[in-house]
Parts: structure tokens; sequence; C-alpha cells
């Protein structure tokens, strides 16, 4: 039941596999006031990610 916050095969959360991330406290408010993230939160953000995963194709594109 996707509606059932317990059961565990719903991703979005609940009490099922402990994991599983809030993203609506990530994203901020869905009313688009939440504060976005600064040049320098998403520089580091994105070195973080590079360091984690490799460097990607886009990486390469202009812009």
């Amino acid at each position: 039941d996707p509606t059932d916050p317990t059961d565990p095969k719903d991703p979005s959360g609940g009490a099922g596999d402990g994991e599983s991330i809030d993203l609506a406290s990530l994203l901020g408010p869905a009313d688009g006031k939440g504060t976005p993230m600064s040049d320098e939160e998403f520089r580091k953000l994105r070195d973080q990610v590079r360091a984690e995963l490799g460097p990607h194709p886009a990486d390469d594109l202009p812009g």
C-alpha cells in the first residue's frame, strides 16, 4: 500500500528501510520560498560529488 508510511516497499520513507532520505527537507518548502543554494554551497557539493563519482561528461561542455 503506497499510502501506508510503514510499508517497507514504499520508497518514500516510513518505518521500512531506515535509510530513506526525506527529500522534502532537502529541497525545502514546495511553495518556492525556500532558501536557494548559494554558489559556494553548490560548488562545494558539486566538487564532493565529483570526488565520489568521478568527472561527468557534461563537465567538458561550455557553460
